[in-house]
């Protein structure tokens, strides 16, 4: 018995030095397609052990690059199912579909307050209008198909805290038209669908004044029957029907810049990887310029975005003859300063309300 313990602990310890010693060795991979993410590799890891950023760096390149985690990691996924969790990953498992799971604890009203003053205080500095889309999280617009007891922020809340600062008058609300209805949101993903992104189109337009004739709904083309988005890469092995994603059929060619490179509008080589999403301007970039000659009137409009403007822009370059993009999380700008230097009509906020 005492022998057969000994091989035991022996084959257990060896087991767990070849894993290290195989997961050091090896080069590693440097993205999770399971995950939509970056994994840390050895290459990644700090020589500053004074700090402990080195010990951190170990554990997690360990972790990101541990033998068999792929199957380790959708067998835990599987595990928390079968317990009826429904809150895995930062994502709500509800009634056909996933949800990001944002509580009021994940935001703040003062921060979303502060960020509209900011933008208000960029205008008057411009001397240009300001104007808000907020977009509500799909657990605010169809909080009937969320598990049950689970927790959402409150967007009316976070609405009035930008229209405070912006002016009532000078915000959209599209949360009436997107509410109620799922085909507004992917099953996979947090984005809206094309239904959505037209919705608040329509919301813009009749905001901004557009006549009968200026309205334009382009048709829509399926460009992937097999999209599974960033809420899938949160719940790994998670079985759920894929979406089909589809972008509008536009009959303009624009010319469009990110951060000083040019790039095509639509990028269909991302229809190859894991994140399809990107197929609207190439996914996130600093400052993306957009340019269309044909637009129907000489406008330039600054918009401080986040991914879901990246398929709204498609509905609005035939009003505009530059669109000028700013992403903060990637570009660190003078707002005021660029809206003059561009010639820029008007600064507009299109960003997720929690996150605004």
């Amino acid at each position: 018995m005492k022998k057969a313990y000994r091989i035991f602990c022996i084959l257990f310890l060896a087991l767990l030095f070849g894993s290290g010693v195989l997961t050091v060795a090896r080069p590693g991979e440097s993205f999770s397609e399971l995950e939509n993410r970056q994994l840390k590799k050895t290459s990644d890891i700090s020589s500053d052990v004074m700090s402990g950023q080195f010990q951190f760096d170990l554990e997690k390149m360990l972790s990101d690059q541990f033998p068999l985690r792929y199957l380790c990691v959708t067998l835990q996924t599987k595990l928390k199912l079968a317990a009826g969790k429904k809150d895995i990953g930062g994502a709500y498992i509800g009634e056909g579909r996933l949800f990001q799971k944002i509580t009021s604890a994940d935001i703040s009203c003062d921060d979303i307050a502060s960020h509209a003053a900011r933008y208000a205080r960029a205008g008057e500095r411009a001397g240009v209008k300001v104007v808000a889309l907020p977009v509500p999280s799909a657990g605010c617009s169809i909080p009937d198909l969320l598990p049950k007891g689970a927790e959402m922020y409150d967007f009316d809340r976070a609405f009035a805290a930008i229209a405070e600062k912006l002016g009532r008058e000078n915000v959209i609300d599209v949360s009436g038209a997107l509410a109620g209805d799922p085909k507004r949101y992917y099953t996979t993903d947090h984005h809206w669908t094309e239904f959505g992104a037209c919705d608040a189109y329509l919301a813009w337009s009749v905001y901004h004044g557009f006549t009968r004739d200026e309205i334009s709904v382009p048709p829509v083309k399926t460009v992937s029957e097999d999209f599974r988005g960033t809420l899938c890469a949160k719940v790994p092995g998670f079985g759920i029907e894929s979406d089909i994603l589809k972008i509008p059929d536009i009959p303009f060619d624009p010319k469009v810049t990110a951060d000083g490179r040019e790039i095509p509008f639509y990028d269909l080589d991302a229809l190859k990887t894991r994140d399809k999403y990107r197929v609207f301007l190439g996914g996130n970039h600093g400052i993306t310029v957009i340019e269309n000659p044909d637009a129907a009137a000489d406008r330039t409009v600054l918009i401080v975005k986040d991914s879901f403007a990246n398929s709204f822009v498609p509905y609005l370059v035939r009003h505009y003859k530059k669109i000028v993009m700013v992403d903060e999380r990637y570009a660190t700008v003078d707002l005021a300063t660029l809206a003059l230097s561009e010639g820029a009509d008007e600064i507009a906020i299109i960003k997720e309300a929690a996150f605004f």
